[in-house]
């Protein structure tokens, strides 16, 4: 494995236990309070849009972020995988 796959490999690994820091927070009673307030300050509830360009721009931001981080948060589906077909 070269030098670039190694780095690839260990950026999965990271983003996978910080997926898991996330769901393991933000499962809490108070994570979930705390995400709701991220979702309702991140202007999630509403559009973005704002005649002012630099309040849209802002507006994008926070959504961006908050969709981040709401979107880490939420557990992963377990998939379960096809059965094989008998013969």
């Amino acid at each position: 494995m070269d030098s670039v796959e190694i780095v690839k490999q260990k950026h999965i690994e990271m983003t996978a236990d910080i997926k898991k820091d996330y769901e393991d927070v933000f499962s809490t009673p108070a994570g979930k309070r705390v995400l709701k307030d991220i979702q309702l300050s991140g202007v999630m509830e509403r559009s973005a849009f704002d005649r002012d360009t630099l309040i849209m721009a802002a507006n994008c931001a926070k959504q961006d972020f908050a969709r981040h981080i709401s979107q880490m948060a939420e557990p992963e589906k377990k998939v379960e995988k096809p059965r094989k077909a008998r013969k």
